[in-house]
């Protein structure tokens, strides 16, 4: 399992972080303690699985999961979407059947998923 370097987790202030095109199979859940993130890209990573805890994360505005090799969305990135500060989603390039974009969760957020060219309203 490949994750990203724990070091990381000592720049409190940090308010972007890209971690895309690393090779990492799993996002540890100590990255909650980035509390200022406001994007988060972790595109182009071969994802064994994403924790739900893993995205705690209060003030994140993005969170880019362009071609991670993804099935399915987890509990925890659905509730993100509930949150004012949440504006876009990037599922582009994964292997999702279907996003039901739904008021009560998805509300004004931008969805991006392009895996067959559509996205689901």
């Amino acid at each position: 399992m490949l994750s990203f370097p724990l070091e990381i987790l000592d720049c409190v202030e940090l308010e972007e972080l890209d971690l895309s095109s690393n090779r990492l199979t799993s996002v540890q859940v100590e990255i909650k303690r980035l509390e200022k993130i406001k994007i988060l890209d972790l595109s182009h990573n071969p994802f064994e699985a994403l924790l739900d805890e893993s995205f705690g994360l209060e003030n994140l505005e993005y969170l880019g999961l362009s071609t991670c090799g993804l099935e399915r969305i987890t509990e925890s990135i659905t509730r993100l979407s509930s949150r004012n500060s949440f504006k876009k989603l990037d599922l582009t390039g994964n292997n999702i059947p279907k996003i039901v974009k739904d008021k009560g969760y998805w509300g004004k957020l931008e969805l991006r998923r392009a895996f067959d060219g559509r996205i689901y309203l």
